[in-house]
């Protein structure tokens, strides 16, 4: 297992060694936290693939079938075992109870009440909490 350091650096200095930066996280040995006037403002970080494992799987036969799509149940499957937020505008998602972020859309009314009319859909933000 390999031990991640953690390095801090000035958005001034970030800017003018980003692509140093980038080669260190990717080589893994390096977290790079950037701070503006002190306060960390983002995280540079490698990227981590999530494998399909037998648990996913497991939980891809126990979902119930609001939705029948694969690809999309293997997803619901994995952000339920692992706890993780889905970012999504399909709906269907929360009919499982996985954390959604993003954008849905959402029916507000009409724009002339009473007559024939256009459906008003207008974007709920959903943050990450």
């Amino acid at each position: 297992m390999t031990q991640t350091s953690t390095r801090h650096i000035s958005t001034y200095e970030a800017k003018a060694h980003f692509s140093q930066l980038l080669a260190d996280v990717e080589s893994g040995g390096q977290e790079i936290i950037i701070t503006k006037h002190g306060k960390p403002v983002a995280k540079l970080v490698p990227v981590t693939e999530l494998s399909i494992t037998l648990a996913h799987g497991q939980a891809v036969a126990d979902l119930p079938y609001h939705h029948t799509d694969p690809f999309d149940r293997m997803l619901i499957a994995q952000a339920l075992t692992e706890g993780l937020p889905v970012l999504t505008t399909n709906r269907v998602f929360r009919d499982y109870g996985v954390q959604v972020i993003g954008r849905c859309p959402v029916h507000t009314g009409f724009d002339r009440p009473g007559r024939r009319s256009h459906r008003v859909t207008t974007w709920r933000e959903t943050p990450l909490s």
